[in-house]
């Protein structure tokens, strides 16, 4: 009993979640107070920096079973490369920051810590 708690509460889901949420968070805070085209870049650079990370993570732990070629991990790795550059182009343009607890992290290393969420939490089955 004790272990399935402590699995449900420490699985990698959960990274996935906070990420979202206090990204969603910001962004809905941002929308009400300001402007609400700089709170969808926002809610946009966190979006593309996790799941440019996790396309070409989950693509590189499969491989072998989708029968990948270097020219296609190659391929994969640009896009999720462009995806990544383009989040922080809109992290720089907008400034933003996530205020969690009275501590307060610059937009850029937001998306570095989403960017590590994804890199932990994907997996072979979800490659492309």
């Amino acid at each position: 009993m004790i272990s399935a708690i402590f699995q449900a509460i420490f699985s990698r889901a959960v990274l996935t979640l906070i990420f979202s949420v206090l990204s969603l968070i910001t962004a809905i805070s941002i929308m009400t107070k300001g402007s609400v085209l700089i709170g969808l870049a926002v809610l946009a650079a966190c979006a593309l920096s996790f799941f440019g990370t996790a396309t070409f993570v989950g693509s590189f732990l499969a491989r072998k079973e989708k029968g990948y070629r270097a020219i296609d991990l190659i391929g994969i790795g640009s896009i999720a490369a462009i995806l990544v550059a383009v989040s922080f182009v809109l992290a720089y343009w907008t400034d933003f920051r996530v205020i969690f607890e009275g501590y307060v992290i610059d937009g850029f290393y937001w998306l570095l810590i989403g960017m590590l969420a994804a890199l932990l939490v994907t997996r072979k089955q979800d490659a492309l």
